[in-house]
C-alpha cells in the first residue's frame, strides 16, 4: 500500500475532541460505538 506507519488516536471516553485528556480508560467512547463496538 506504500505506507510504513499508522498512527491510532486515543479512543476512550474523553473531555475534549482530540480524546488525548480520557476520562477513563475503562470504556470506549460512545461517539465511537461504545464497548460494544470493541468487542
Amino acid at each position: 500500500m506504500g505506507f510504513s506507519t499508522i498512527y491510532l488516536t486515543p479512543f476512550f471516553t474523553a473531555g475534549s475532541v482530540h480524546r488525548y485528556d480520557a476520562s477513563t480508560f475503562a470504556h470506549v467512547d460512545p461517539l465511537l460505538g461504545g464497548d460494544e463496538a470493541l468487542e
